[in-house]
């Protein structure tokens, strides 16, 4: 059973550590794959998605997971969140990933050189998923982002449109983002709500005029109608985000291994 303090959700950093620093405890799978970059978008002025093909049949996650992304003739390994269904791998062998730009030499090579073509590896890590089957008794289903923190959720929300078991009564997505351009997948996610049970609501921190912030009040109002007992909640953001966050569901009564989330600073 995973603990709450245990379970991990990867976001790029700019601190002196590495991704291999700050995950050297996490669990990994053994297989190592060959990946093929076969596109390249802008998703936000900051924030690239890449689409990348995966023939090794051995290689699969969980939504929520990251991989170590190992780049040819760069001594540094990256870790980037899955922003895709595990449908789509096994059904296509294609994974996406999205990554920020950052002072990270992985982030840098992705931004400033990364083409269709080229060839990494990856390989899988990370406790921190959502698993229908694993998860049997959850029928309310909170989502919390915070920047790019928005990444593992947003596999969990590919996952879920792809369930057939779905069996949710509700899912909320609570995404902050500094600006407007940077809030991702807003368009995905008004998709996403004809096929499931999704409500989204959106924060902007740092843009004049627009500015708002999530609240214990905002959290509440999503465990309206809700068995504590029946709810999850998966949190990604930074630091301070995610402390506030954690007190709020102690405040809310909520059990402590309703909250998964670690701290990956």
């Amino acid at each position: 059973m995973q603990h709450p303090a245990l379970i991990r959700c990867f976001m790029s950093t700019m601190q002196n550590k590495t991704h291999l620093d700050i995950t050297k405890a996490v669990t990994r799978k053994n297989v190592l794959a060959d990946a093929e970059v076969k596109e390249v978008l802008n998703i936000s002025p900051t924030v690239k998605e890449l689409t990348l093909y995966v023939k090794n049949p051995e290689l699969s996650f969980k939504a929520g997971n990251w991989v170590d992304f190992f780049i040819p003739n760069v001594y540094q390994v990256g870790g980037f969140s899955m922003i895709s269904s595990p449908q789509l791998l096994n059904e296509k062998r294609l994974l996406q990933l999205a990554v920020k730009r950052s002072n990270s030499i992985p982030a840098a090579w992705v931004h400033e050189r990364c083409k269709s073509g080229d060839v990494v590896q990856i390989r899988v890590g990370g406790n921190f998923y959502f698993d229908r089957k694993e998860k049997e008794k959850v029928k309310n289903l909170i989502l919390v982002a915070g920047g790019v923190g928005i990444n593992p959720l947003q596999s969990i929300l590919e996952y879920c449109l792809d369930a057939e078991d779905l069996n949710l009564n509700k899912i909320v997505l609570h995404q902050s983002a500094q600006s407007e351009n940077e809030l991702l997948f807003t368009n995905r996610h008004q998709v996403m709500k004809n096929k499931i049970p999704l409500e989204t609501r959106y924060y902007i921190t740092k843009e004049p005029n627009k500015t708002s912030r999530m609240t214990y009040h905002d959290l509440e109002s999503s465990l309206t109608n809700s068995c504590h007992e029946e709810t999850a909640i998966y949190l990604c953001g930074p630091r301070g985000m995610t402390d506030t966050v954690e007190s709020w569901v102690k405040e809310a009564g909520l059990p402590s291994n309703s909250l998964h989330f670690e701290k990956w600073w």
